[in-house]
């Protein structure tokens, strides 16, 4: 009976400790749900103003740069009903990701044309 009365005594104790922990975790994991959703609408909205560039493209941008476009031109792709440029192409999405790979990752036009055949964009 004595072993029972202490294990509840302390089952007791580490409840409320328990309780204080769990309220932190509650608290952080609260954070970080709110942080992921803004930044996810962040993205959302990142994705939603990309417009495709026009014109000649006289100097080559930085590696930066191109990788954004890229991210950017695959998020479109993978929504592209409802993220597309209005008046613009599947296929001029493709062929500018096509363009971008083949100047960040030193691709040969072949070698990119036949990795956007095999895998998606995604991919």
């Amino acid at each position: 009976a004595e072993l029972l009365e202490e294990a509840e005594s302390g089952g007791d104790e580490s409840g409320g400790e328990e309780l204080a922990f769990e309220r932190k975790a509650r608290k952080t994991v609260a954070r970080m749900e709110a942080e992921a959703a803004e930044q996810a609408s962040e993205q959302r909205g990142a994705a939603a103003s990309f417009t495709m560039p026009t014109g000649p493209r006289e100097e080559m941008p930085d590696i930066g740069t191109l990788k954004s476009r890229i991210a950017d031109v695959v998020d479109v792709l993978g929504d592209f009903a409802s993220k597309r440029q209005e008046g613009v192409t599947r296929v001029e999405y493709v062929s500018l990701l096509a363009e971008d790979l083949q100047q960040v990752y030193g691709y040969n036009g072949e070698l990119v044309e036949l990795l956007l055949q095999l895998f998606s964009p995604a991919e």
